[in-house]
C-alpha cells in the first residue's frame, strides 16, 4: 500500500517474520528477539509522523518490550545456585544432628565422641 516505505526503511520486519523466527527456533538469545521487535518499533516510528497513532503506539511497545527484557533478565538471576543451597542444605542437616538434644540436654553426638578411634577386631584396627 505504501510504495515509499521500502525507500525510507532499509531493514524492514514486522510481526508475522518474528513469529516465524521464533516458531522455527531462529533466535539464539532474548536479545536477538528483542533486537527485531526494537528494529520494528523503530522503522514505525521513523515512517510515520510523531504524531499519529503509530508512532505513539510504537513507542509504548517498544517501552513494553525493553521493560519486559528486563524482567526477564532478572527473572533468570533469581535462578538458585544450586551447588550453594545443596551445600547449605546439607550443613544445616549436619549441625541439627550434631547439636541435637535428648530430654536431659544431652546431644547425641557426644555419645559418638566417646568411641574410640579406631576399632580392633582380631588384632587388627
Amino acid at each position: 500500500e505504501y510504495p515509499d516505505y521500502y525507500e525510507v526503511i532499509k531493514r524492514p520486519i514486522d510481526l508475522e517474520r518474528i513469529g516465524q523466527k521464533l516458531k522455527s527456533n531462529q533466535y539464539e538469545s532474548l536479545e536477538d528477539m528483542v533486537s527485531d521487535f526494537v528494529l520494528m518499533f523503530d522503522n514505525a516510528c521513523k515512517y510515520n509522523e510523531p504524531d499519529s497513532q503509530i508512532y505513539k503506539d510504537a513507542l509504548m511497545l517498544q517501552r513494553v518490550a525493553l521493560q519486559t527484557k528486563l524482567q526477564l533478565r532478572e527473572d533468570e538471576e533469581a535462578v538458585p545456585d544450586v551447588n550453594a543451597a545443596v551445600q547449605e542444605l546439607l550443613t544445616s542437616l549436619f549441625i541439627s544432628i550434631y547439636n541435637h538434644q535428648d530430654e536431659e540436654g544431652r546431644c547425641f553426638s557426644d555419645s559418638m565422641a566417646e568411641l574410640p578411634e579406631h576399632d580392633e577386631v582380631d588384632g587388627r584396627k
